[in-house]
């Protein structure tokens, strides 16, 4: 009997080969380990500060606190990976694949995931501590290497990381749309182009509503309405054959389209401010006005323009040596005007006559300086009359 208390006293073991330390970069988009590495030596000193987003506040009956859960946890491990090392490597080999393979490889796979238009953050760091039992996908904040004169054969490390969610958690973890929008530039052009289909068939809803709210000036109404989702129906048509993204050709549509809410935006937020008007006509003139700065946000959000850097070398052809010498050929440009060249003028998806220019100049400036509410209308049907997609 005295035997089996001991025995159940005996604490679990702590050998590294058993319960070890160590790094592993994983690249979640493609389900593939990129590198692993367990600390052959233990770090000589380990730390993890696990903070409360806390405030509290002492007052005249105790306290009381503000408690927004749990803060960042920081972890820092310093120490050495030895002098021998193992049997495939020394000690300072294993120290620059900690560094190169671990670290420098997860900013450089960041990076590239990054300037491919994917989301870096498939990109992770595991630091798993079996021995205390934590995993976790970390952020690196500080790797520094260390010499002392005490151990002068030794190349030290001290690794500072903040801890971003559980390993166990990853798995289970939700995808999140407003992140997903931010760093994919499809899904973002996706979640436009549904939103904004459910724009158009909103600002086409309140056109009689809208229209029973403006009494004499409902014509108005119903030609800028039918320019507006015109031009959005147009920018949808546009931005699918390439996936939200406009060239040096189409770009003048979106910036059109855009300029376009914009102003109606403004022009319907300023209908609904005078003296006078009912407040069931004051909430649906809003309603209107909120339509266009939806569009308008959706757009500016949801689509990119591409921007086209062109070849210039042959401006500049060769000069006289490589030209006599087999080398670089005279430049092609060296009668004409090389710019008419390069920057051949397309037929653009919009046209704007000179009074809808002036009206949206008008109308897209700070609503709080307009005062002559009457010429509003006459703006309107500027915009209305003088955008044509062609």
């Amino acid at each position: 009997c005295r035997d089996a208390i001991i025995g159940r006293m005996i604490p679990s073991t702590q050998k590294a080969g058993e319960r070890p330390i160590g790094f592993t970069l994983y690249d979640a988009h493609q389900s593939a380990i990129r590198a692993h590495m367990n600390l052959v030596i233990r770090p000589e000193d380990l730390s993890r500060d696990e903070p409360s987003r806390l405030n509290t506040h002492q007052t005249l009956g105790g306290a009381w606190a503000d408690d927004f859960g749990e803060g960042l946890t920081q972890i820092e491990i310093s120490g050495h990976t030895g002098w021998r090392g193992n049997k495939d490597r020394d000690g300072a080999a294993i120290f620059t694949a900690l560094h190169t393979d671990i670290f420098k490889q997860w900013h450089k796979l960041r990076r590239e995931r990054a300037d491919q238009g994917n989301d870096p953050d498939t990109i992770e760091m595991i630091f798993s501590d079996e021995l205390d039992g934590h995993s976790d996908v970390v952020a690196p904040r500080q790797f520094k290497l260390l010499r002392h004169k005490s151990r002068p054969l030794l190349k030290q490390y001290r690794i500072s990381m903040v801890k971003l969610r559980d390993n166990a958690d990853a798995a289970a973890e939700p995808d999140d749309p407003i992140t997903d929008a931010i760093v994919n530039p499809y899904g973002r052009y996706a979640a436009a182009s549904i939103g904004l289909q459910a724009n158009t068939a909103k600002q086409t809803g309140l056109a009689d509503s809208v229209n029973a709210a403006l009494g004499d000036i409902k014509g108005v109404s119903d030609a800028v309405l039918d320019t507006s989702t015109g031009l959005l129906q147009a920018v949808l048509d546009v931005g699918s054959q390439a996936a939200g993204v406009f060239d040096a050709t189409t770009s003048p549509l979106l910036y059109t389209a855009l300029q376009v809410q914009k102003a109606c935006r403004n022009a319907f937020w300023i209908l609904a401010t005078p003296y006078g008007v009912t407040q069931n006509a004051v909430y649906t003139l809003m309603q209107m006005s909120s339509t266009f700065n939806e569009a308008y946000c959706t757009m500016l959000n949801g689509f990119n323009i591409l921007r086209q850097f062109p070849d210039i070398e042959d401006i500049f052809g060769a000069s006289n040596c490589s030209s006599t010498g087999g080398g670089r050929p005279l430049s092609p440009f060296q009668n004409d005007n090389p710019f008419l060249q390069m920057f051949k003028s397309e037929k653009s998806p919009v046209s704007l006559d000179s009074g809808a220019i002036d009206s949206l100049a008008a109308l897209n400036q700070d609503v709080l300086s307009v005062t002559n509410y009457s010429a509003i209308p006459a703006h309107l049907q500027a915009i209305a009359s003088g955008v044509r997609l062609t």
